[in-house]
């Protein structure tokens, strides 16, 4: 014998057919408040409101006496299986009375926790309208309170996403679904929905970003963070993921128990988020060895594929990098690690000018990027381009020093005012005067500053979001230095790496021991790092490394 929700997907069918593949049907959907409650950076799952107080009068006051449903009166149909006259329809529960009187009685069995009869009453009201976006959102809310997240999602795909009432608010119950199953793609998915139909919805742009940095995607997640401020709705994890995007943020699994109540813990999810930690600790040989397989087979994100080929480059890695240049694309030119990457390796070859360009195409898109803004300046200086160059070091030495802050200001709990506010200094300093009027606001929060303050700096970034000066303009990065000087550098992957050497078990290097001998057997030298005296510029003689050459002429050890 079919289930009554068996029979509710076969009439939902038999009406889709009817109606010739429309989504939905007229019909006025009575108490649904779309007042989704989206996560923000916690997996518990969020309930929405959708109860009208409408429905909570009829829950409080019910005097009709409820008959028990006939299977005719539950399936709509005669014992021929015929279709049932319009009686046996409204009897279904047609009438408003009737279908608030049915979803009073599932309210107040859901509380019950008697989940199994609540869905039970809102599927007799499905059977009557397949497509009643509020019925479907409320058995999807009990299917979900009985623990079966997955066929709670399923039922809110029903839902159209342009429902005036229910879309956006099904979207985003489904995307918090979607994490709490861990089911990341999805939930990324949903939320990117949601930013179509909402730009400025703050919790969906939080948990985007959320997911994003926990999966190692630093660069695309500050792109939803920057929305945030803008919003003046940030929070102070997420103005710390500003500071340096190359690096990761990362909270070990292991270190469960020193995450405070309340707080949104940046646990790694996938093998992206291992790479990036094991890449800030130079530890390029593992960050390749944790990627290498999603890139051979072409699932690794874009930003995992940019990461694989810097990684490369800085293991001086030839072999491998020719074997990744040829598996990358637009999507992958998008991300400033690509372009360092490039630059990485043809500053290896000296190739200075195309180096230089490839660095510029880095920094414009990551301004935090302290490796390619130290090796462009070293390219200029080998280019003669001494006054761009001091300014480039110069800015160098400004942003290292916001990331000493900032770790300073992570380190201590509480943070210190008097650091956040040097924080704000040097970030107005670095042309990023929206994050500075932010961190200001958070100084003022420890101090306890009176509300008039805190006013006053909500006004200030008002006037700065209405003036559209708000994070370093591209020439800024560059510090006014026109990178169209140099051709962007040519791309030539033949395709031809030899994929055997790629994988190769990727082995542990063996610390080396060096003794300082010299002085034993009367030995004077001196270490020049270049074939003539130099000043200055040490750095670009050493990016291969440096090497001694002794010959022992009289053979005597």
């Amino acid at each position: 014998t079919d289930s009554i929700f068996d029979k509710h997907l076969r009439h939902r069918k038999m009406l889709r057919d009817a109606k010739q593949g429309r989504l939905f049907v007229s019909c006025l959907v009575c108490g649904l408040v779309g007042a989704v409650v989206l996560g923000c950076g916690s997996s518990t799952t969020k309930n929405v409101a959708t109860t009208a107080s409408r429905d909570r009068a009829a829950s409080e006051s019910r005097d009709v006496a409820e008959r028990p449903a006939t299977a005719a009166d539950i399936a709509g149909q005669d014992k021929t299986g015929n279709d049932s006259d319009a009686g046996n329809v409204e009897s279904a529960g047609e009438s408003k009375a009737d279908r608030n009187d049915l979803i009073a009685k599932s309210a107040e069995l859901a509380a019950q926790n008697e989940f199994a009869a609540a869905a039970y009453e809102l599927q007799k009201l499905l059977l009557v309208d397949p497509l009643d976006a509020e019925v479907l959102f409320r058995l999807a809310s009990v299917t979900a309170k009985s623990g079966d997240l997955s066929q709670a999602i399923n039922l809110l795909s029903e839902i159209p996403q342009d429902h005036p009432e229910a879309g956006l608010a099904a979207l985003g119950q489904s995307a918090e679904w979607c994490y709490a199953l861990k089911r990341y793609d999805q939930a990324e998915q949903r939320y990117l929905k949601v930013l179509e139909l909402a730009p400025k919805a703050a919790p969906a742009l939080r948990q985007l970003a959320y997911i994003l940095n926990r999966q190692g995607r630093r660069h695309e997640a500050a792109n939803y963070i920057r929305e945030l401020c803008k919003l003046g709705d940030v929070r102070q994890d997420e103005l710390h993921s500003l500071i340096s995007l190359g690096d990761a943020m990362y909270d070990a699994p292991s270190d469960s128990d020193s995450i405070a109540a309340g707080e949104s813990p940046y646990w790694p999810i996938g093998p992206l988020a291992e790479a990036r930690k094991r890449f800030n600790e130079e530890k390029y040989s593992e960050a390749i060895a944790l990627l290498h397989e999603s890139v051979a087979d072409g699932t690794a994100s874009s930003a995992a594929v940019a990461l694989y080929g810097l990684a490369s480059a800085e293991a001086q890695d030839e072999t491998r990098f020719n074997w990744w240049l040829d598996r990358t694309d637009d999507r992958t030119r998008w991300f400033a690690e690509y372009w360092a990457a490039l630059g990485a390796n043809l500053i290896a070859k000296h190739q200075y000018e195309s180096a230089a360009r490839a660095f510029a195409e880095a920094i414009e898109r990551d301004p935090t990027d302290l490796r390619s803004l130290a090796r462009l300046r070293q390219a200029l200086l080998v280019l003669k381009e001494d006054v761009v160059a001091q300014k480039f070091e110069h800015r160098w030495n400004m942003i290292r020093d916001s990331i000493r802050v900032n770790n300073r200001i992570v380190a201590t709990n509480p943070p210190d005012p008097d650091a956040i506010a040097e924080l704000a200094t040097m970030l107005r300093s670095l042309d990023r005067p929206l994050e500075a009027v932010l961190w200001t606001a958070v100084e003022l929060h420890y101090r306890q500053a009176p509300r008039s303050d805190r006013l006053e700096v909500n006004q200030r970034r008002q006037r700065l979001v209405a003036s559209g000066y708000l994070f370093p303009t591209p020439q800024q990065r560059l510090c006014g230095w026109k990178k169209g000087r140099y051709a962007l550098p040519e791309i030539d992957a033949d395709g031809q790496t030899d994929l055997i050497i790629i994988r190769q078990e990727v082995r542990q290097p063996t610390p080396a021991t060096i003794v300082d001998g010299a002085g034993s057997v009367g030995l004077s030298h001196t270490y020049r790092v270049a074939s003539r005296p130099v000043s200055r510029g040490y750095a670009v003689y050493q990016i291969l490394g440096g090497g001694v050459a002794v010959f022992d002429y009289d053979r005597d050890g």
